[in-house]
């Protein structure tokens, strides 16, 4: 049994359609692939966290780690709290615009998050997080590849129906950004950048971003 299905079985008193949810996101999304490039201990952030299913896979496979899990829809927390407590995971409702409240992390990870947000918005959290790094820390940003266009036309259907028709996921609608762009703003909060395809075997244009915060010397 993989991390995810592993994670799934955690959960209990869910509806059929919130179990088929968590199915259909283990089996559309490279979570594993995205854990793997967490550090294995440290104050881990994941904004956005919805179902918990990411988080609850980063905390279960790695104790050392410290998971906050925060999301701005209370719906989406109550339903992260059907999974079974672990230790080292904790579940908030907070607002995504003002996620640190002066707190420090070794990784922020927003998988998923930024493109329910508009462009400025989107900026504003990276550059926020950023400031909330400890010295050599990462931001994990979890995307879509704008470049390839018949797999972002069938995302931007899917979100579609997500965000205008069933209210499945909360926000203002979609705004994915050129690859080139959320490099430019890594970049531009002083953070070394690396870019990774991981969507091969998926119908969605996965990509993600890992920005790392520079050790300090002295």
């Amino acid at each position: 049994m993989n991390l995810a299905d592993q994670a799934i079985g955690s959960y209990s008193g869910l509806t059929l359609s919130e179990r088929f949810y968590l199915w259909v996101r283990s089996r559309s999304c490279p979570l594993e692939r995205v854990c793997a490039e967490v550090p294995a201990s440290g104050r881990i952030l994941d904004i956005g966290a919805g179902s918990g299913l990411l988080a609850r896979m980063l905390a279960a496979s790695a104790p050392q780690r410290l998971v906050l899990a925060i999301d701005p829809d209370p719906r989406k927390i109550q339903f992260a709290r059907k999974g079974s407590p672990i230790a080292n995971l904790i579940l908030e409702h907070r607002d995504p615009a003002r996620p640190m409240l002066g707190e420090s992390f070794d990784c922020i990870l927003l998988v998923d998050v930024l493109y329910l947000l508009p462009p400025s918005e989107q900026r504003s959290l990276l550059e926020a997080a950023a400031r909330s790094l400890l010295a050599g820390g990462r931001i994990i940003v979890k995307t879509m590849d704008t470049r390839k266009r018949a797999k972002i036309t069938w995302d931007r259907a899917q979100e579609y129906t997500s965000i205008r028709l069933i209210g499945l996921t909360k926000g203002l609608g979609t705004f994915h950004v050129a690859p080139d762009v959320m490099r430019g703003w890594l970049e531009g909060c002083g953070l070394a950048v690396r870019e990774i395809p991981i969507d091969r075997g998926f119908v969605h244009p996965h990509l993600l971003f890992i920005g790392q915060h520079p050790v300090a010397v002295g």
